[in-house]
């Protein structure tokens, strides 16, 4: 029957699928979704249509000097040129692809028909039926990559952070060489779309435009900032709203433990307080609260979790967080994004986020990106408290730059100098004064 007849193929729509691709390339990722090169009847055709998905898949430029460089001279560029002849801008690809995708379709059923046929006549019904079925999945075979499409989108939705596309690969089940060359299509769609957006150095990787954001109700918050006491006066030179961030950066055993404890002690008694530590285990944080004489070991009204790691993932959005301290290993760069991660987890809750920090540096571990989300950032070097940042102040004057000189007692207790917090000049300056007026006394 093959050999008597034409197979039902449209030349026309082939070739204007075709010219689409060279006068227009944006919308050969449409165009690749819709059609594959074995829909293509003619020679010429389908190796002009798959040297153009190689093409655009390896990102270069299509065009008619390259499909021919492509193709190695196995169609002449004249040839390929003319395949746009006659084509306007916009031209209605899914008219053509249609027309394309039906020719192919009748093919294929005129193919397994003929086998059945074949098969039938030399008695081999294991293989009629066979082919029957097989002829039931070219008819399916739309739907699969319709259903494939639906897939990806929705296992991208479901995505956070960069991804790659073989990460998209592993997400199907049963692909095949053509499953994958659709899927770089359908991403590649997603991202035209708007819904995927480039991302890291390499091709291939994406991450998921997320356009949600939560409305604030600015018109009802609260005017008046929370009742949250801070150790060392602090009250006195800041306000604290809900979603505040404190971050206390300090050298090892300099009190940054003594300032989260005296913190929770301060406040246990009108917030729910949590304290989470990555270095006081059970028997180490009941010795460090037996030494604070103010309360008893029975009055601490708090809870306290051994965790090291992920903090966002266990954050109380509306209480008082207490975490000390974050480890952030070896890679330090992340500890900027950990705090954020912690500051997007609160609603109206507080954080306190202690962190190291090496000999003479200023700010913890990660460097000065982790004071990006912090209300208030605190420095602690031997003796000395620093305010690095604060917002909004109780003060006409910006406190940041000023400190405080103290020393602790019984590992719990802070007692200061008595001359307050103050500009290093300005404590320079009475340092100055004192002197002199002691040498006038002799």
């Amino acid at each position: 029957m093959t050999d008597r007849q034409v197979l039902p193929h449209d030349f026309e729509a082939e070739r204007a699928l075709l010219g689409v691709a060279i006068l227009e390339p944006k919308r050969i990722p449409d165009l690749i979704a819709l059609v594959c090169d074995g829909d293509f009847y003619g020679d010429k055709n389908r190796e002009i249509f798959k040297s153009i998905v190689t093409l655009a898949i390896d990102n270069k430029n299509v065009g008619v000097a390259s499909i021919y460089e492509q193709l190695g001279g196995k169609v002449s560029a004249t040839e390929i040129g003319q395949l746009a002849d006659g084509l306007q801008v916009g031209a209605d690809i899914y008219a053509y692809a249609r027309i394309v995708k039906e020719k192919s379709g009748l093919r294929n059923i005129i193919g397994v028909a003929t086998e059945i046929a074949r098969s039938a006549y030399d008695g081999d019904t294991d293989e009629s039926i066979r082919l029957i079925t097989g002829l039931s999945a070219v008819k399916l075979m739309g739907r699969r990559e319709h259903a494939m499409a639906e897939d990806i989108r929705k296992w991208v939705e479901s995505t956070n952070g960069i991804f790659n596309v073989t990460d998209c690969f592993n997400s199907l089940q049963n692909v095949t060489s053509r499953d994958k060359s659709n899927v770089r299509v359908i991403l590649s769609r997603l991202q035209e779309k708007g819904v995927l957006e480039s991302a890291g150095k390499r091709d291939g990787m994406y991450r998921l435009v997320r356009r949600e954001c939560d409305e604030m109700d600015w018109l009802n918050a609260p005017d008046s900032p929370i009742p949250f006491k801070l150790p060392l006066g602090l009250n006195e030179i800041i306000n604290i709203y809900p979603k505040s961030l404190i971050v206390l950066a300090g050298e090892g055993s300099k009190g940054k433990s003594a300032f989260c404890l005296e913190t929770i002690r301060l406040n246990m008694d009108k917030f729910p307080c949590h304290y989470f530590s990555s270095e006081l285990g059970p028997a180490r944080l009941k010795k460090r609260l037996s030494m604070f004489e103010e309360t008893a070991l029975e009055g601490w009204n708090f809870k306290s979790y051994w965790r090291s790691v992920d903090f966002q993932d266990v954050i109380r959005p509306d209480d008082i967080n207490v975490i000390d301290w974050l480890y952030s290993g070896t890679e330090f760069f992340t500890a900027g994004d950990d705090i954020k991660k912690i500051f997007d987890k609160l609603n109206t809750g507080i954080a306190i986020i202690a962190l190291q920090k090496s000999g003479g540096k200023e700010y913890g571990r990660g460097g000065d990106i982790t004071q990006d989300f912090a209300t208030l950032y605190l420095s602690i070097s031997s003796g000395v408290m620093k305010i690095l940042k604060a917002k909004d102040w109780k003060t006409n004057d910006s406190p940041d730059g000023k400190t405080l000189h103290f020393k602790i007692e019984n590992a719990s207790k802070f007692v200061t100098d008595g001359a307050g917090w103050q500009y290093p000049e300005s404590r320079a300056a009475a340092d100055s004064a004192d002197k002199k007026s002691f040498r006038r006394l002799f």
